[in-house]
């Protein structure tokens, strides 16, 4: 099977098993800082829905995901959430006016065509954002025939790198064939799949490209031990000090 999010995996147990969403949430709050429009106006986020509640505690948190599935799971189980919307990232932007966007969760590993970051760069651009901050699986660590194991207290899983493809598109990316699975209570789950991975100087060099009114910076990533980098946009002619 292929990733499959229509709702016979329960993808929130799976995130909230293998990785910390308080730490990820602390590494996202450390990004955006405590600047007044962060605290007054609604934060854009994709991600993991139990990151996105955590975070819902200190900022207005309008969460967005293209499954129907997940939507009904996250305003099932945070309704601490502000707003709930399904639509894809790109897609939302576009008619959205949010001063600070968040894309974590990798979830780039899923754009993996140069229409699609046009569109986002496009979606971006629509509007004057003061804070941007997006993951990227770093493309250092796929290397054909790896397998990861990794291990928490209530599961297992894997992922076994199976073929890695360059491609020269604008940006540059890596499309990585995997063979994943996981086990976590009773459920035990494998399929096979393909994510974009990035190199970090590429992708700083499109950020700075395509966002010519941000200063662009590379952070670590948000999921501690995770292969992935991320990139922080801040508007130039917006002080993130007095705003």
């Amino acid at each position: 099977m292929a990733d499959d999010y229509t709702g016979s995996i329960d993808w929130d147990t799976i995130y909230n098993t293998f990785h910390h969403p308080v730490d990820v949430a602390e590494r996202i709050r450390a990004e955006l800082g405590s600047a007044k429009s962060v605290l007054k106006d609604p934060v854009v986020f994709c991600g993991f829905p139990k990151v996105a509640s955590l975070l819902s505690k200190h900022y207005r948190v309008l969460f967005v995901d293209s499954s129907s599935e997940m939507v009904r799971r996250a305003q099932e189980r945070y309704p601490d959430i502000y707003k709930v919307v399904q639509s894809k990232i790109e897609v939302f932007l576009e008619t959205d006016a949010a001063k600070t966007i968040v894309i974590s969760g990798r979830l780039s590993a899923f754009w993996q065509s140069a229409e699609t970051f046009q569109r986002l760069a496009e979606a971006i651009n629509a509007y004057p954002r003061q804070r941007v901050l997006i993951d990227y699986f770093d493309c250092e660590f796929a290397q054909p025939g790896l397998l990861a194991r990794f291990k928490a207290p209530l599961g297992d899983g894997w992922w076994r790198y199976t073929r890695c493809e360059n491609n020269r598109e604008i940006p540059p990316m890596t499309l990585v064939d995997l063979n994943i699975g996981y086990s976590v209570g009773d459920t035990d789950v494998s399929y096979s799949t393909c994510r974009a991975y990035f190199d970090r100087n590429d992708m700083e060099a499109w950020h700075k490209n395509a966002f010519t009114n941000y200063q662009t910076t590379i952070t670590q990533g948000l999921l501690a031990g995770d292969p992935s980098f991320s990139i922080k946009m801040m508007l130039e002619t917006s002080p993130a000090t007095t705003d």
